[in-house]
């Protein structure tokens, strides 16, 4: 019952392990678009904006409630580019969050193969034993049972670790 429990509390840690990952890789998805999104608007306004009020200045240059008006315009638009160049750069915090998800999928790979192979060496340690004790082989079972005391220093071992490793 203890190692069916085991396997089943592996899978679903395996399971919670991996929407983090995909979370996180998401959430590194929609900080490299919004980064793009800004940089791209910054761009276009700079450009194509100041383009387009040149021309309109040259075209309006005889009313001068025109030109007036589209230097308005472009005080505006110079505070829109300074307000989004003023917005923090997602770069940095989107790469680190790529390395933590790759990093803590190759841990989490690690970490479900060591259990699968401490659950099947606990369910051969349990084979073992039933034998021995059908066979009524004192050797065999002494041997078994010291093999499943290391089994269970190991899984207290691996307990403590995944305590303080969640604290």
């Amino acid at each position: 019952a203890a190692v069916g429990i085991g396997f089943y509390g592996n899978s679903e840690t395996n399971d919670g392990v991996y929407q983090l990952t995909y979370s996180l890789d998401d959430a590194n998805h929609t900080l490299a678009g919004i980064d793009t999104l800004v940089s791209g608007t910054s761009y276009k306004l700079k450009e194509s904006l100041d383009q387009h009020l040149l021309r309109l200045n040259e075209i309006f240059a005889a009313h001068g409630d025109y030109v007036q008006t589209l230097r308005f315009m472009q005080i505006m638009a110079n505070g829109v580019i300074n307000q989004l160049s003023t917005l923090p750069n997602w770069q940095d915090t989107s790469g680190k969050l790529s390395l933590v998800a790759r990093q803590t999928r190759v841990v989490e790979y690690y970490r479900w193969l060591s259990y699968l192979f401490l659950f099947i060496f606990d369910l051969v340690i349990c084979l073992m034993t039933c034998l021995g004790l059908a066979k009524r082989s004192k050797c065999l079972l002494i041997t078994m049972l010291s093999f499943g005391l290391i089994t269970v220093l190991l899984s207290w071992t691996s307990l403590a670790l995944d305590t303080s490793s969640a604290v």
